[in-house]
């Protein structure tokens, strides 16, 4: 149907170092599997749907889930929208992510792009977001809002550095994630 807009509830929360659903304790078991992610950013949805021959990706979460499994983290961006919405039918919980390396993947897909750990160039004088970063992060939090199925948000893919100033500006980079989102 045009515009429909899934929505629902969950209330996730930790206590003692142990996560809630809805109140009722649940060990988180996942992984990152492949599937929804073969092209960065918003675009890839079209085409990754498009191919989704036999229903492909529900049955794919369906073994994930019949496997005792409960979590997956999407990692290096978000997917498409039918992930999200699969994840939360079938009830899984999604460790979402957004990385500002998503804004020069339009130009170049090398894993020097996906593992970069200077993350002070995502960030202005004032300790906010250069407005590319704050437009994809914007589009990312109003795209994710209503979805139940997302509980974690990350800032970042593989952003480590054993460099100082490197983490220096990690650890800005990620007190302005937070603050954002």
């Amino acid at each position: 149907l045009l515009g429909q807009t899934r929505f629902g509830l969950r209330e996730f929360t930790t206590k003692d170092e142990k996560f809630y659903l809805n109140g009722d304790r649940v060990y988180i078991l996942g992984g990152n599997p492949p599937f929804g992610n073969f092209d960065y950013g918003y675009r890839q949805g079209r085409r990754d749907i498009a191919f989704n021959k036999g229903n492909w990706y529900r049955y794919a979460l369906k073994l994930y889930r019949e496997s005792n499994l409960n979590s997956i983290r999407v990692h290096n961006g978000p997917t498409s929208e039918i992930i999200y919405n699969l994840c939360d039918e079938t009830g899984l919980i999604v460790q979402d992510e957004v990385s500002p390396q998503q804004i020069k993947k339009k130009k170049s897909k090398t894993a020097t792009l996906i593992a970069d750990t200077d993350m002070t160039k995502y960030l202005n004088k004032d300790g906010g977001f250069i407005p590319e970063y704050e437009k994809l992060l914007y589009r990312f939090v109003i795209d994710r809002y209503n979805n139940p199925s997302v509980c974690l948000v990350t800032g970042g893919n593989e952003i480590d550095s054993d460099d100082l100033e490197k983490q220096k500006g990690q650890a800005e980079y990620m007190d302005s994630f937070y603050k954002y989102v």
